[in-house]
């Protein structure tokens, strides 16, 4: 756990986390026991539930490319390293619900966090 109280301060201190405004919630699903929120410009992504992990799941995001700078379930924390680090995510339109908005889709492994940095779009 210390190795993630470090990387979670590091990311609080690169972020200017505390001066920063209040956290703007994106979406909640109390069922599936999934949050996520927005701050400092970053996009926090919680799956609470102790036993399901969650494929394509909808995030509703700004468009654009977002980057995965924090994972809990990284074998560095203890975890059991069930996603790729350093992972872009392109936001795209929902297929679920509204259809105007953007979201990004995620695999959201159980009891695990997720932290996205927004990234300028590669270069072709």
């Amino acid at each position: 756990m210390a190795d993630f109280d470090k990387a979670m301060i590091e990311l609080a201190r690169k972020y200017n986390l505390v001066s920063s405004a209040p956290p703007r919630h994106l979406m909640e699903h109390v069922a599936d026991h999934v949050i996520a929120f927005e701050r400092a410009g970053l996009v926090f992504v919680f799956n609470f539930d102790p036993n399901r992990s969650f494929t394509d799941y909808q995030i509703p995001v700004p468009a654009g490319h977002y980057k995965q700078v924090l994972d809990s379930d990284s074998s560095q924390f203890g975890g059991f390293a069930r996603l790729a680090f350093d992972q872009v995510h392109v936001s795209g339109r929902g297929f679920h619900q509204d259809m105007n908005r953007s979201f990004i889709s995620l695999y959201l492994p159980n009891r695990s966090a997720q932290v996205f940095e927004p990234v300028p779009a590669p270069g072709y």
